[in-house]
């Protein structure tokens, strides 16, 4: 599915909410969010991401410009993950 979103030139929305998928979605949506310039609401509620997973999503979107809305709710990042987060949300367009 990441992978598939590097070359997404359509979805502008994408629910991936409720799989509990763990760091490793995280990892990946971050790899994937760093190429994808066509997303512009991603919901990831509810996918036991952690910390790890949350500071790559995090790193990833301080270079992505298309993201306005990115919802991450339900999760386990914890306070250095949030951190992370907040970090770098406020050098992106989220």
């Amino acid at each position: 599915m990441a992978q598939s979103l590097t070359v997404n030139r359509t979805m502008h929305t994408l629910y991936l909410n409720n799989n509990n998928a763990g760091d490793e979605f995280g990892i990946e949506m971050g790899k994937t969010m760093l190429v994808n310039t066509t997303l512009r609401f991603l919901h990831l509620a509810d996918n036991e991401i952690q910390a790890t997973g949350a500071m790559a999503l995090a790193k990833a979107l301080a270079n992505n410009n298309s993201l306005t809305w990115l919802d991450l709710s339900r999760n386990n990042m914890g306070n250095e993950g949030a951190s992370e987060m907040a970090s770098y949300s406020q050098k992106s367009s989220i």
